[in-house]
């Protein structure tokens, strides 16, 4: 990197805050950071300043998409090794990136310095470009949807696959439980024509604005073309291989309408304001946890003493779909009763014959509604992942 370009990368100046767009999909394989890239390298060919920011944490992909080897990572921002604007590496068409940005994911994690560098390394890249585009890791963990609940907008990449559609489903799903409410854009890749593109979106958005009551946009299409495959293999973004092919007129379309949006918007917000939120409660972190504890088991005690059975048992499903969405699977002490409520179903089942004696374990009804309905409400849970296989 020669001097001048580093001097030039170092003279930060602060101006409004750049339109901050974090990319994502439901499932790894859609071509995510592809679009990334090759948008970035759009705007950027337009003179916009446009820096591409690598949040996936587990397979950051960017460099090896365009054969970059960057000698630091944000690791050695958050070490206090090297300032943000050392870090940047020089990509097509001007387009700066931050390399597997690993590390930010962690936020929570991280002690007070190295969040408040972090915290500083983005203010800077806020207010230095036009455009920051998030290349997040695909999915639904906290890592994402810290991103995607951050950047004022998304863009929702969706394939005609069934998988693709569902997944993306739940994670807008996901997204509304954590009380988003503003509009995302959709693009549907490998769509094999214009019209088959419109018609996939067509029932991506009923199904979103049927079941979970949220708007999404069409911002466009890219179709099928062989070319990705032979730029990822020669690890050229495609609009610089071949800008006259399909795909490349789609992106061009793409960034042309993200371009015309961008200009008439003006709710324009800070990336940086929510993980400056996140570092402000910290001073209190050590009482945090002893009292979230105690409210849970006040409310949960309240609603077992006032008898009300419906909010108690709508409580506890929430708690454990909201388990089941954090770690997969279930408590193993959940599990233990499932086990024990199994074999009280089997028992309650069985009636005894007449001249025998019941068990003793069952012979107060109580125990048993309350066990069945421990199963029951877990039951529910472990379906309601499955409910969105039936609605595309």
């Amino acid at each position: 990197m020669s001097a001048s370009v580093l001097q030039q990368k170092s003279s930060f100046i602060h101006k409004s805050t750049a339109h901050v767009i974090a990319v994502s999909s439901g499932k790894g394989g859609v071509g995510k950071t592809n679009v990334v890239t090759n948008l970035g390298i759009t705007l950027a060919s337009r003179g916009k300043k446009v820096c591409i920011f690598d949040a996936d944490t587990n397979l950051g992909n960017i460099n090896i998409l365009l054969n970059i080897n960057p000698p630091y990572t944000l690791q050695q921002v958050l070490s206090g090794e090297r300032k943000i604007e050392e870090i940047l590496v020089d990509g097509p068409a001007g387009v700066q990136i931050v390399s597997a940005a690993s590390g930010i994911a962690e936020f929570v994690e991280l002690d007070r310095v190295q969040q408040e560098r972090l915290l500083s390394a983005l203010k800077q890249l806020e207010t230095h470009f036009d455009y920051l585009l998030i290349d997040t890791a695909a999915g639904i963990s906290d890592s994402v949807l810290n991103f995607l609940q951050a950047a004022p907008y998304t863009v929702l990449l969706i394939t005609p696959e069934p998988t693709s559609l569902t997944d993306a489903f739940s994670l807008i799903k996901v997204l509304k439980q954590r009380g988003l409410k503003r509009s995302i854009f959709t693009v549907v890749n490998m769509a094999l024509s214009a019209s088959d593109a419109r018609a996939i979106f067509r029932r991506f958005k009923g199904a979103v604005e049927k079941y979970l009551q949220l708007n999404v946009g069409f911002l466009g299409y890219i179709l099928s073309d062989i070319e990705l495959t032979h730029s990822v293999i020669e690890q050229q973004a495609v609009v610089m291989r071949n800008p006259s092919g399909v795909a490349s007129r789609c992106i061009l379309d793409l960034s042309s309408r993200l371009e015309q949006y961008m200009e008439h918007d003006e709710g324009k917000t800070s990336f940086s304001a929510f993980w400056d939120e996140q570092l402000a409660p910290l001073d209190k972190i050590e009482t945090a946890p002893q009292l979230v504890a105690m409210d849970h088991a006040a409310v949960v005690d309240h609603y077992l003493q006032q008898g009300r059975a419906e909010e108690t048992e709508a409580l506890l499903l929430q708690l454990t779909q909201g388990w089941m969405k954090r770690f997969g699977t279930l408590p193993a002490s959940l599990l233990e009763e499932v086990s024990a409520c199994s074999a009280a179903e089997a028992t309650i089942d069985q009636a005894p014959a007449e001249g025998e004696t019941a068990p003793l374990a069952f012979t107060s009804s109580e125990p048993q509604q309350d066990q069945v309905g421990l199963q029951q409400a877990i039951h529910y849970a472990q379906l309601l992942g499955k409910t969105e296989s039936k609605l595309f």
